[in-house]
């Protein structure tokens, strides 16, 4: 488990430091019962009287930056020299985008077959319907063009070995989160728009919908959180102390 915490000095102010502890060391509370995202396994643990040696401590400042980690000393590939900080909402917002693809492709399965239980009509027919199942496809499309796009520009960045700088890592940021805000749009408009049935748990729908508005809650993927953190530094106010990009 690599773990965060801030150490107490004597006559020094707090310092922020991430120790990798292994499995023997923490206990798991078993305390994450969610409506969405069930299946991740995210509890809190328990670490109580241990010593981490030094080779499994890191700062979080060289995590950051990225071309510096421990492990780009020993291993070859660029995944070790990635900006971790950066890099981390790009495995994040895999799991909502991928759902928003999913929900849409059973929405669209679905709709060509069924029919209303109101009217009888065919629910492909009907132009809300419609309207909805192109908006939705038109938010993942988007959602999707800009998560390649900037992926492809870190990993060419780390391919490199060039610094990557605040312009772009910012940019990255902000783009996934609003990735993920068209996802939450994608979801809505098509649960909305699947009746009653969708509600059962045994629809996947249901499914998707939980897991894609779990994820947006993930700090890294909050569009206010993001957007002000990219609109402060366009406007070229300084960041806050002690940020980590």
């Amino acid at each position: 488990m690599l773990v965060g915490a801030q150490i107490e000095g004597t006559d020094a102010p707090l310092e922020r430091w991430m120790f990798l502890v292994p499995k023997d060391d923490f206990r798991s509370l078993d305390n994450w019962h969610s409506f969405g995202l069930a299946g991740t396994g995210s509890h809190d643990v328990e670490i109580r009287d241990v010593f981490v040696p030094e080779h499994r401590s890191v700062r979080p400042e060289i995590l950051a930056a990225g071309r510096e980690c421990p492990g780009a000393r020993i291993n070859r590939s660029p995944v070790y020299r990635l900006p971790a900080y950066s890099a981390f909402g790009f495995a994040l917002s895999a799991v909502p985008l991928g759902a928003a693809r999913a929900a849409l492709d059973q929405f669209t399965a679905g709709a060509r077959t069924r029919a209303s239980t109101f009217s009888a009509s065919r629910i492909a027919e009907m132009v809300p319907v419609q309207l909805r199942v192109a908006e939705a496809a038109a938010s993942i499309s988007f959602a999707e063009t800009a998560y390649w796009t900037d992926l492809r520009e870190l990993v060419a960045l780390t391919e490199s070995g060039e610094a990557v700088g605040d312009d772009a890592k910012l940019r990255w940021k902000r783009d996934l989160a609003f990735a993920v805000t068209l996802s939450k749009r994608a979801v809505e408009l098509l649960l909305s728009a699947s009746g009653g049935a969708a509600l059962s748990t045994h629809n996947s729908l249901q499914r998707n919908f939980r897991d894609v508005y779990a994820a947006s809650s993930h700090i890294a993927l909050t569009w206010d959180v993001q957007a002000a953190m990219y609109g402060r530094h366009a406007l070229g106010i300084a960041m806050e102390p002690g940020a980590l990009i």
